[in-house]
Parts: structure tokens; C-alpha cells; sequence
């Protein structure tokens, strides 16, 4: 605790591996120290965080430890106090429900070189942490069907991953089980046909002969007869099933004699 104390005191770097922008003695690495610069004058300007890891990853612009960027660990970057030249110290603290948490804190101005001014560090973060700031998240659907399609083995809702990188270094969008991993099916294709059958049925709708007033009256006319007729069938069968008379309302069969013929034909004989 005295020598964390003590480099807190002498304000120098304490990274135990190094960060993106800067070397470990706290030097710039010239490259990235300017792309930070860049990315927080674009980020302010409204260019959106992908757009700006898209375009480091082009430039084999890589994290310290060689992975591609995204918005989250490009975002977490962004926000880090140090490139503001800005001290901080963080410590594991016991809440009172017993689970463990880092909290870091700003401890004063570093002796190393800032990357960006503090304004523009301060800046940034009041418009990340926006919360009307519109990022296409807060359980917004990301892709067409997330959500929406069910795995075939666990029921379990997809959702939207990446592949892993092909022989060409490229990886694509899949969709995949969000309980397990199941199955994963190229996004891509899967959506362009979901388009076009949707297309293809509100054409069919459209092709539909529309309904005037007059049919909608006639199939009224037709479903409330349906329903009278089966309520008089039911009282009927009740009415036989107690042994009574049929209910008031309910028709018995009749035979329309005068549709028999009058004498039958005598059976001819084989003989």
C-alpha cells in the first residue's frame, strides 16, 4: 500500500502492460497518440465509434495485445483519464450485499504528456455517456431476425454474432443460437430471403380483388345464418337426447312425401 501511495505522490505512470497511445514510461507512441487525437475530434464531430474502428483495423491499427477494434473496447479507450494526462487509482471495494467491485477515481494530474486537452477529455464524456444519445442499442434489434427465428434444436431465440476469419482473413455476420450455440447460419443470405418472401406476399396481397361494401354485408348475412343453424341443430340434439319434444325454435326433420314415387318397380327375376 506505501508504494502505490508513493507513486500516487510522484504522479509517474503505473501500467503494468502498455496502452494504446502511449509507451510504458509514458512517452507517446507517435502513430497512435494521433489517431486518439483524430478519433476524439471525429467522435465529437458525430462520427460513429464502428466507423472509426472499421477504419483502424484497415490500417492494422491494433490493440496493445493485437486484437481488432470494436465500439465497446474502442469506446472504454476513449474514456480512459490518462490520455488527458490524468492520475487515477482503482481498488477492489466489499459491498454491503458482500460482492466485490473495482472503483477507480481520479487522483490528480500525471507527469506524463497528455494525448488530448482535458476540456476535450471531459467533452467526450459527457457525450458518451449521453443517455440521449442514440447508439442503436438499449435492447434495440440489431439484425432482422434476432429475436425473432427460433433455434431448430433448443428453441432458444438467435441472435446476431461474426464468424470466425476464413482462409482470406474476412469474417461475416451469422446468426446463431443464444442458448449454447446450437447451429449458426449465414446471416446475410438468410435475410435477403426473408425480404424477398415478404415482398412476394404483399404483391400477392396487392394482386387480391378488393371487397365492396355489399360482400361484406352478404358474408354477414351468411355467418349469422351458420350460427343460427347450428344453435338449432344443438337444441335439437339436446331436446332428442332428454326425450322430450324439440325446443321452441328448433326444427324437427321432415320427409317430403310427394317426392316419393308412387309404386315401386317389382324385382326382376334371375330365373
Amino acid at each position: 500500500m506505501l508504494g502505490h501511495q508513493r507513486r500516487r505522490e510522484s504522479g509517474r505512470p503505473f501500467w503494468s502492460t502498455r496502452p494504446f497511445g502511449f509507451e510504458r514510461n509514458g512517452t507517446h507512441r507517435d502513430e497512435e497518440a494521433e489517431a486518439l487525437r483524430q478519433a476524439y475530434r471525429d467522435v465529437l464531430a458525430g462520427v460513429a465509434l464502428w466507423s472509426i474502428a472499421k477504419d483502424w483495423n484497415a490500417r492494422e491499427l491494433l490493440s496493445p495485445h493485437g486484437k481488432e477494434w470494436r465500439s465497446s473496447n474502442l469506446r472504454g479507450v476513449l474514456l480512459k483519464p490518462r490520455n488527458a494526462g490524468i492520475q487515477t487509482y482503482s481498488q477492489w471495494v466489499e459491498k454491503p450485499d458482500g460482492r466485490r467491485v473495482r472503483v477507480t477515481e481520479e487522483t490528480g494530474t500525471g507527469n506524463w504528456e497528455p494525448i488530448v486537452s482535458e476540456g476535450m477529455f471531459r467533452a467526450l464524456m459527457r457525450y458518451l455517456s449521453d443517455p440521449e444519445r442514440n447508439t442503436g442499442g438499449g435492447g434495440k434489434r440489431k439484425a432482422l431476425l434476432s429475436g425473432v427465428v427460433r433455434c431448430s434444436k433448443c428453441q432458444a431465440v438467435v441472435t446476431q454474432g461474426w464468424s470466425r476469419k476464413d482462409a482470406e482473413g474476412e469474417r461475416y455476420r451469422i446468426y446463431t443460437c443464444s442458448d449454447g450455440r446450437c447451429i449458426t447460419c449465414p446471416a446475410d443470405p438468410l435475410d435477403a430471403y426473408m425480404v424477398r418472401q415478404v415482398i412476394s406476399r404483399a404483391e400477392e396481397w396487392n394482386q387480391a380483388p378488393a371487397t365492396d361494401a355489399a360482400d361484406e354485408v352478404r358474408e354477414a348475412e351468411l355467418l349469422a345464418e351458420e350460427v343460427a343453424t347450428s344453435e338449432r341443430r344443438t337444441a335439437l340434439a339436446e331436446s332428442m337426447r332428454a326425450g322430450g319434444a324439440p325446443a321452441e325454435g328448433a326444427r324437427s326433420p321432415r320427409v317430403q312425401v310427394g317426392s316419393l314415387p308412387d309404386h315401386f318397380p317389382e324385382p326382376v327375376s334371375n330365373a
